[in-house]
């Protein structure tokens, strides 16, 4: 179960987007209404009440969009970790078809490049790297299965299914790392930049008599938008923050197989 305590480095991102989005929003305000008084609007605030409507409108369509993206994308990867760690088992159990050496050849490289990527793959990805070290783990493997020799039909249909299923897995892999990046691009990034500012911009132009109440409304609003600006950074980025996917699935696969050998010595 998900804790729902913040760690300390989240609540400090969260607090810093937030903070940033509330200071330049004051800034703005203060600025706009003492230098810039003759765009404010004192007059027709009814018309202006319309335009403000229908740019956020606009501007929520754009952030709806970019949010939903995000998270079905987050939410899509992580199940492709759990689908990738799960593809491995039936490999590693199809090894026991194999003759006993070079059954517990093959399991000694599952387990090494299990644990390749969880130390290496993992620590790479937060870098937005490639880790060599597990992908020549894998072609090891490769490389076992398919100098073997297969004697009977037995064997040969073996052989031909554990190739299989690592292309399978092989796929798998190559769609993880090919989600190492941020889902959203500079552009997204731009447009929902100058939307908010824009957004922000049009707000400071109304003319209230106290401009303190003016301060703790834009204050509230640019402080939500940094709420959902903090969701989408979150988790636009699936292996780095502070909500990054964990190997979680190959940990356990991992002590699953080591106390398999435990019991089995296999």
């Amino acid at each position: 179960m998900t804790s729902l305590i913040l760690s300390f480095p989240t609540l400090v991102i969260l607090l810093l987007v937030m903070g940033g989005f509330i200071v330049i929003s004051l800034a703005m305000l203060f600025v706009l209404q003492k230098y810039c008084r003759s765009f404010l609007f004192t007059d027709h605030t009814d018309f202006a009440e319309i335009f403000s409507d229908a740019l956020g409108i606009v501007f929520g369509l754009i952030l709806a969009f970019v949010t939903i993206t995000v998270w079905q994308g987050y939410s899509n990867i992580g199940s492709a970790v759990t689908k990738e760690a799960d593809a491995l088992s039936p490999i590693y159990k199809l090894l026991d078809a194999y003759p006993p050496e070079m059954g517990q050849e093959g399991r000694v490289i599952l387990r090494k490049y299990v644990k390749e990527v969880i130390d290496g793959d993992w620590a790479a990805m937060t870098k937005v790297q490639f880790n060599s070290a597990s992908y020549h783990l894998l072609n090891e493997f490769h490389r076992l299965l398919i100098t073997y020799d297969a004697p009977g039909n037995r064997q040969l249909v073996a052989q031909q299914e554990e190739l299989r299923l690592l292309g399978e897995y092989r796929t798998l892999r190559l769609n993880r790392l090919a989600n190492i990046n941020s889902s959203l691009d500079t552009t997204m990034y731009l447009t929902m930049t100058l939307g908010a500012f824009f957004f922000l911009f049009y707000q400071c132009l109304y003319s209230m008599k106290s401009l303190r109440i003016h301060a703790v409304m834009i204050s509230v609003l640019a402080g939500s938008l940094g709420l959902i600006f903090f969701l989408i950074l979150v988790y636009s980025n699936p292996f780095f923050g502070p909500s990054a996917i964990q190997p979680d699935e190959f940990k356990k696969l991992l002590d699953m197989w080591n106390h398999s050998i435990k019991n089995t010595g296999q």
